[in-house]
């Protein structure tokens, strides 16, 4: 599981931390009947107190399999340069069918109207800054798309990622997030991520799911909520 730590704390940050900072670009329609609309403010909303808790089974491409669970909490406000912000904290805690276990914690900034400022890893301190403020629109149709602001992180790393909304099974949608993690200096491709949140109309979440593919390793990921 070392080689995976890394992995780990994209899939934290983009299946979680991500879900409270996207992309607020235009979307296409398929479709403007209202039963098509999804009000997904309140799942990623900044309001202190909010958690969500999930227990999680995975499987990677050598056939071994993971156990455990994720966790994300918005924490007390706090002055950040200035500006009022809520800390949200990220939380995987996952161990592997021989017993190896891996915790990993981020830290993600918001502002009061959920836009991400950057987020870090509290183990190693590397730090993500988008170019920009932003965050996910408050209301998504399905068929709605767009693309995130790029991040560039102090590891060199540089990630491009874009949303859509899908429907689900029932009244439900899907909400998918793709993720390139560049080089910054090469542009080069080395890993890459998909993330998916289920949510009903209201923005209440019911599961999470994320894989992440390493093509130079010929290795991947998967990990789903079990709750």
């Amino acid at each position: 599981m070392k080689k995976i730590k890394t992995i780990f704390l994209l899939i934290v940050i983009f299946s979680l931390s991500a879900c409270i900072g996207g992309s607020g670009g235009s979307g296409g329609k398929e479709d403007s009947s209202e039963e098509l609309v999804y009000s997904v403010a309140g799942a990623w909303s900044p309001e202190p107190g909010l958690v969500f808790n999930f227990e999680m089974l995975g499987i990677d491409s050598d056939g071994i399999n993971y156990q455990g669970r994720m966790m994300r909490a918005n924490r007390d406000s706090i002055m950040h340069s200035g500006m009022l912000v809520v800390p949200v904290e990220s939380l995987i805690d996952i161990y592997d069918q021989f017993g190896y276990r891996d915790i990993i914690n981020t830290m993600t900034y918001m502002d009061y109207h959920g836009h991400m400022i950057y987020f870090e890893d509290l183990s190693t301190s590397t730090r993500c800054v988008p170019v920009s403020p932003y965050k996910l629109p408050d209301v998504m149709r399905i068929g709605d798309f767009g693309r995130n602001n790029d991040i560039e992180c102090t590891d060199g790393t540089w990630i491009e990622s874009r949303w859509w909304l899908e429907r689900d099974s029932g009244q439900r949608a899907r909400l998918v997030e793709l993720q390139l993690i560049r080089d910054t200096f090469s542009h080069q491709v080395f890993s890459s991520s998909e993330a998916s949140t289920v949510i009903d109309k209201n923005g209440n979440i019911y599961s999470v799911e994320m894989k992440i593919d390493l093509p130079d390793y010929g290795y991947w990921i998967k990990l789903w909520s079990n709750n």
